[in-house]
């Protein structure tokens, strides 16, 4: 993961705010499912499936068009990656 620093050995749990997970444009992303698509006016929230145990949400402009079910590639915008450790304090 680009510009997280050193990350620690042992178990560490990622955290991204879903207007840190970017749609449009990705190529040679990563791969993930859509599961559902929630239109809210000003943005559309997209809920990925990438085969873990929850669910990654992406916030995108209210022009982004994907249907549920479509396969697309999503990638992580800097500086919104955050790091916990296993008792859930903040590393770094």
């Amino acid at each position: 993961l680009d510009g997280m620093g050193e990350i620690p050995d042992g178990p560490v749990t990622l955290g991204v705010r879903p207007e840190g997970v970017r749609l449009d444009g990705v190529v040679g992303g990563h791969p993930a499912r859509v599961t559902l698509v929630e239109p809210l006016g000003k943005e559309t929230l997209v809920y990925l499936d990438y085969g873990v145990e929850r669910l990654l949400i992406a916030v995108a402009d209210p022009g982004f068009r994907v249907e549920e079910s479509a396969s697309v590639e999503f990638d992580f915008r800097g500086g919104r990656l955050y790091l916990f450790d296993p008792e859930g304090r903040r590393l770094g």
